[in-house]
Parts: C-alpha cells; structure tokens; sequence
C-alpha cells in the first residue's frame, strides 16, 4: 500500500508501507521555530519503534520528493517531543536544524573540520 498525501499513519503503520525510502520523520520544533527531522539513520526499525510511546507516534504523509524520499509530518508535535532528545545544531554540523534523535538511541552530529581544505 502506497500512502495518499494527508493520510495519517502511526509510525508503526508508515514503516510497515510499500515505501521508496524509510518514512522521513519531521515536526515543528518550537523551541528553535524549525520543522526538525528525527534521526533514524543509525537506528533499526525495531530500535526506533521500541523506544517508549514512538511505535504509536501520529504523522501525516505530505509527498514524495523527487529523490524518492517519503516525507511525513507529526500531528501533534508534542507527543514526538516525549520520545526524542533535541539538541542545538553544532557551530560546525552541516545542519541549521535541531539535532533530533530518540531517546536513548544518540548519534553524533556531522561536522566539517574547519582545518581541513576542501578537496576537488
């Protein structure tokens, strides 16, 4: 099953999708007034949906992007609050956003080595 835009789904049902790429998480995170991605990456689909409260987490799908990346949007951003850690973006992370990962699963940011001339 391929999701219609603003369709709602638990985080357990958007993994469970024909989708092609894993469901792109994202909230408003007012704290830093951005939309924030959770990091899932480095995390199994079990891991993510075992962490307390994530497995039942609401989101809407909005679209697919040209890079085949299936975007979804918490409905209630507070709850996704519940079951993430947020930290400010690094001075030297290639991101502006929040750094957002589930709780008790970090990653650590990437960062440019500001010493390090960019090759060709």
């Amino acid at each position: 099953m391929y999701p219609r835009p603003n369709q709602e789904f638990t985080t357990e049902q958007a993994f469970k999708l024909d989708l092609t790429d894993d469901p792109f998480l994202r909230f408003y995170c007012a704290e830093y007034d951005t939309t924030a991605v959770v990091q899932t990456s480095h995390v199994t689909d079990e891991q993510l949906l075992a962490v307390p409260g994530f497995a039942g987490l609401k989101w809407t799908y909005q679209y697919t992007t040209r890079e085949d990346i299936p975007l979804f949007l918490a409905v209630d951003a507070s709850e996704v609050l519940k079951c993430v850690d947020v930290a400010p973006p690094s001075p030297a992370s290639y991101y502006e956003e929040p750094w957002v990962t589930p709780k008790g699963l970090p990653r650590e940011q990437y960062v440019f080595d500001l010493n390090t001339p960019l090759s060709d």
